[in-house]
């Protein structure tokens, strides 16, 4: 998981970003079953109440605004 947070921190940054990327002692854990997929899913969507940009599979490919503008921390 560091690798990852890293390469997508780096990648952030080459586009302009300047806030927070990621939570500070995050603790990914494996999917057990459906229901906890279905809480992991619906918890990462409520994060765009606290100004997150999160992309949702079932709004499609497509996305309307970009996290450029949709963010602060992108410029």
């Amino acid at each position: 998981m560091g690798q990852a947070k890293k390469h997508s921190n780096f990648i952030g940054k080459e586009y302009g970003w300047t806030g927070k990327l990621w939570a500070i002692r995050s603790k990914p854990k494996p999917i057990v079953d459906r229901a906890h997929q279905l809480r992991a899913f619906h918890y990462i969507l409520n994060h765009v109440r606290e100004g997150a940009w999160v992309w949702d599979f079932r709004d499609g490919i497509s996305v309307t605004e970009s996290p450029g503008t949709a963010v602060p921390g992108l410029s």
